[in-house]
C-alpha cells in the first residue's frame, strides 16, 4: 500500500507540474493579447484547460497505468514514455478538434501543432524526469 501511495503522490505531482509548464508554452505561443489580467493567470487558466483537454482524451489514465505498472531504475526510460504518450494524445486531440493547429490554414500560417506538439512533448519529458528523479531517490 505505501508503494502505491509514493506513486499515486508523484503521479499527482506530475500532473501539477506539467499543467503549470504546458500552460506556460500555451500562453506564450497562443495568446497575442493577453485577455486576463496578468501572465500567471493566464499561464493558469491555460494549465487548466491543458488538463481538461488531457483528462478528456484519456492521456492521464494511459500515463497513470505506465506509471503504476511499469517505473525503471532508469532515469530517462518512464519520462520517454510520458513524452510520447503526451505527443500522441494531443496530436490526437487537435486532430479531432479538427482544427488549424494540423494544417496550414488557408493564409499559409505555419500550424501550431508542429511547434507546441514537439515543445509539450519536450515539457513533459522534464517535468516526469524531475519528479521520476526525486521519486527514485526515494524522498
Amino acid at each position: 500500500m505505501k508503494i502505491f501511495t509514493k506513486r499515486f503522490i508523484s503521479w499527482l505531482v506530475e500532473i501539477i507540474f506539467e499543467a503549470f509548464v504546458l500552460g506556460a508554452v500555451f500562453t506564450v505561443l497562443f495568446t497575442r493579447g493577453l485577455f486576463l489580467s496578468s501572465f500567471l493567470e493566464n499561464v493558469l487558466f491555460a494549465g487548466y484547460m491543458a488538463i481538461l483537454l488531457l483528462l478528456g482524451n484519456w492521456y492521464y489514465l494511459t500515463k497513470a497505468f505506465f506509471g503504476l505498472i511499469y517505473r525503471s531504475s532508469k532515469l530517462w526510460v518512464y519520462p520517454t514514455i510520458a513524452g510520447v504518450l503526451f505527443m500522441v494524445h494531443a496530436y490526437y486531440a487537435a486532430y479531432q478538434l479538427q482544427s488549424e493547429w494540423v494544417t496550414v490554414n488557408s493564409e499559409g500560417e505555419f500550424p501550431y501543432t508542429l511547434i507546441f506538439i514537439p515543445i509539450g512533448g519536450l515539457s513533459v519529458f522534464v517535468c516526469t524526469a524531475i519528479v521520476n528523479w526525486f521519486y527514485l531517490d526515494g524522498i
